[in-house]
């Protein structure tokens, strides 16, 4: 027999024990319900699939597509003439006077029908023109070609005014020639001297009997066709007209 003590003792210990015991098992059954049993576990229960039986989808009839190709469209060719640009007719040019040899001094606009660009002033055995060439800086130039032939053309006035003085300047030299040419100037009222220029050569062909007025500026009168943009230098058309107004006068 157990003393009151021990007996007292033992019963804590039991009571102890116990509620271990059941707390352990509360334990394990909240571990077991919060995160599912044991894949080993003994009562591991399957749950059957419950979800519908999908019913088979008929499979649609394969459907066949024929394209039917349209004719080709033939165009039938054209029977009209293709369009063409009407010929640009150039005035002809006139066989050079005298068989040429004539000495022809001049500025950038006698240049244009020159050798060096149209190459249409036949009647000129030699050409002698310069940019910006003026009555007063062409004395020298004048005198350098002594002895001069029979015929001799002088174009200029494009480049400023002039007078009497310096077109006589020019025309001394050559009194012994047979047939001085003056060229009057064109420019299409461009510059402020034309007019004048104009009077002044006619002038001089008053007071030198061996001078004849090759008329360019009435010529040209009328004739946009004749001058490149700046109305002052001559198309191709325009020198054609340049070069047989000059050979008219000789």
């Amino acid at each position: 027999m157990l003393d009151p003590v021990r007996r007292h003792t033992l019963g804590v210990y039991l009571a102890f024990g116990l509620l271990a015991a059941t707390v352990v098992s509360a334990v394990f059954i909240c571990g077991a319900l919060l995160f599912g049993l044991p894949a080993d576990s003994k009562d591991t229960v399957e749950i059957a699939d419950s979800s519908p039986t999908s019913a088979p989808v008929p499979r649609l009839a394969a459907t066949t597509t024929t394209l039917t190709m349209l004719p080709a469209t033939t165009v039938a060719p054209s029977t009209a003439p293709p369009a063409t640009a009407p010929p640009t007719t150039l005035p002809p040019v006139a066989p050079p006077k005298g068989g040429g040899g004539a000495l022809c001094i001049g500025d950038s606009v006698m240049q244009a029908a020159s050798p060096k660009y149209y190459n249409l002033l036949a009647m000129c055995g030699t050409v002698d023109a310069a940019v910006s060439r003026q009555w007063g800086g062409a004395v020298g130039t004048v005198r350098s070609y002594r002895p001069y032939p029979d015929r001799v053309v002088i174009h200029l006035g494009t480049n400023g005014f002039t007078s009497a003085e310096e077109i006589d300047a020019v025309l001394r030299p050559l009194s012994d020639v047979r047939r001085v040419v003056l060229v009057t100037v064109q420019l299409n009222g461009t510059r402020r001297w034309e007019s004048s220029e104009n009077v002044e050569i006619a002038a001089a062909a008053t007071r030198w009997p061996n001078v004849r007025i090759a008329d360019w500026k009435a010529v040209s009168e009328g004739h946009p066709e004749y001058f490149r943009s700046d109305h002052i230098h001559p198309t191709q058309a325009g020198a054609i007209a340049y070069a047989n107004v000059i050979n008219g006068a000789l």
